[in-house]
Order: C-alpha cells, then structure tokens, then sequence
C-alpha cells in the first residue's frame, strides 16, 4: 500500500498550505481506520467507466420517475406521480420491485409533500427527499420508511439550532453515508452552483445540519443536481441535469473525504426531453457483467406515460470506486 503522504496527492492534498490533513479531523468524513482512508483517495477514473447494461423500461411506474434504490434484495424507484389526473394515473409513490416483479407500493401523500425525489436505502430503511411538504415550514423534508412500507415518519431538515435548513426548501435528493451515518443533501442549483453538500443528523424535531460535516465541492460546482449516492469506498456521485458537452450529462464524482473533484462519468441523453435523475450503488452481476452504479434517465413524453433507461455502470477497478 502507497503511503498516507502520497495517496493525499490524489485528492489535491496538502493544500496551498502545504498542512498535511490529520486523520479524521482534517477531514469532513472519514473512515474507521487510515488503510481505509489511503484506499478511498485512490482514482476512481470516472472517464473510464463502461456501460454494459442498459434497460429501456415503459410501464405504469416510470411516469416521472425520480431515482433509484437498491437493497435488502429490492428495487425501489420513486415516481414524482400523473400531473394531470385523467385516464390511468400513476400516484406519487415509491415502488418497491423483486426482480420484475412489483412486490409494493407506498403512497406520498399531499399531506406529506408534493414533490417526490431522488430516494436512499440504508439499515433496512428507505429514505427519500420531499419538497413543498407542509410538515415541514420550509418545505423540504425527509421520508423514511422501512422496507416492508409498515412505518414511516416524515421530519423537516432544519439549521443546526432549529432553524432554516442551509439549503432552504429545496430538496433533490438525500443519501446516507456510510461512513458516519449522517444524511447528505444538496439544493438543485438552477441559478447557482452547488458548492456544498450539507450533512443532517436525527433529532427528536427533523434533521438538523451538522455543520462540521458539510461536504465543501472543490474543483468543480455542478448544477441542476438531480441525485446524490455514496459508494462503499466513500466517494460521492451527483448526477447533473447539465450537459457536459452536445450530447453528455453527467455523474461528477467527488471525494467524500475533503470534497476534491475527481472527474465526471459521461451519460448519453440525445434528446432535450431527456432529463438525468437519481442513481444508486449495488455491485450486482447483470447479464454477465458486473456492475457497480446505476442511474435514471426519464424520457418524458406529452402525450403518454414517461420511459425510463436504467443504465448500469461498471467501473475500471471496482476497489475504487
């Protein structure tokens, strides 16, 4: 294994500085252990990444379908719902799928919200963004569910005393990282870049911001942020509704442990009615190949319901993703 000194160098460390990071400390997320942290610094070469598998899927669920989840041996995709309520309308729902095979459905509610995001698995849970949600005064919440769809709660994201969230009433996406537990989020960014994902953890009132462990973007500011997925070596993958180039959206992928840029996986979206949403991570085999990150792409259309191509992404070194 490389030393600590020299893995730094992969995620732009020491800085201007030429301070060297203490473990933990200097960092906003952390592993367990420093053999942990030198592996997490390792490239994990987004520009290589290939695309073996891809679906096109066009059923009553992927009407404005928002994302992806994968866990305890499910699929669950959340759809945003039918904005007009004629002919065979698809709720605002998350969906849970064995297989092919649908095996629940669990209803968001406008009591709840009226906007459904980007979902998350983690613990036996599923968590997912909520926008406009009149249980929360600023309108972005979190939905958590167990996998059975039996318990729910929804809370409001709050300031670290109570207050407004940091990124206000917007809510795209959450994640659990599972490095320390926490929830991550991020505002869309139409306007304005997204140069911090911030960092809640649970309290008796919502989830309050943890300020010491926002994650600070550095060397690039992505926007219209659509989803966010932390991988098992820490690395954090935000998908942006942006085009990188006449053809490309993209997945940038930043480094969980100082926010460091680490490049961008290209996706394929041709037409302007193609928008980039959510993402997961499940290291599953599919046809053959082995796979590691999955992610949406909705095809909307007018005039009936919306497709979807679920893409699965497989990386040059698994290890280091």
């Amino acid at each position: 294994m490389i030393s600590y000194r020299e893995a730094l160098s992969h995620i732009g460390e020491p800085g201007p500085d030429g301070v060297i990071p203490a473990f933990r400390d200097g960092y906003a997320t952390a592993p367990a252990s420093l053999s942990e942290a030198i592996v997490a610094m390792a490239d994990p070469r987004p520009a290589e990444w290939s695309l073996p598998v891809e679906e096109h899927v066009d059923a009553f669920w992927t009407e404005n379908c928002q994302g992806v989840a994968v866990g305890g041996g499910h699929w669950f995709f959340p759809s945003n719902g039918s904005w007009f309520g004629v002919g065979d309308v698809t709720p605002r729902a998350i969906f849970k799928f064995s297989g092919s095979q649908q095996v629940g459905q669990f209803v968001v509610h406008d009591d709840d919200a009226d906007h459904l995001g980007d979902v998350d698995y983690s613990g036996g849970q599923v968590f997912a963004a909520l926008e406009g949600s009149p249980k929360s005064q600023y309108g972005s919440a979190v939905l958590s569910v167990d996998e059975t769809f039996t318990f729910s709660q929804v809370l409001p994201l709050l300031g670290e005393n109570g207050g407004a969230p940091p990124q206000g009433g917007e809510m795209p996406w959450c994640a659990i990282n599972p490095w320390n537990g926490l929830l991550y989020s991020s505002p869309f960014g139409d306007t304005h870049a997204v140069k911090t994902v911030f960092a809640y953890r649970p309290a008796d009132d919502g989830w309050r911001n943890a300020p010491a462990e926002n994650i600070h973007l550095r060397g690039h500011h992505p926007t219209r942020v659509q989803g966010g997925a932390f991988s098992p070596r820490g690395h954090l993958y935000l998908t942006s509704d942006a085009y990188v180039d006449d053809v490309n959206k993209g997945v940038h992928v930043f480094s969980g442990l100082n926010g460091a840029y680490r490049g961008v996986i290209k996706v394929l979206a041709l037409d302007d009615n193609q928008e980039l949403e959510g993402l997961c991570f499940a290291a599953l085999n599919m046809n053959g190949s082995s796979v590691q990150l999955h992610v949406v792409l909705l095809e909307q259309l007018k005039l009936e319901k919306d497709d979807i191509f679920l893409k699965h992404y497989a990386a040059p070194n698994p290890m280091h993703v």
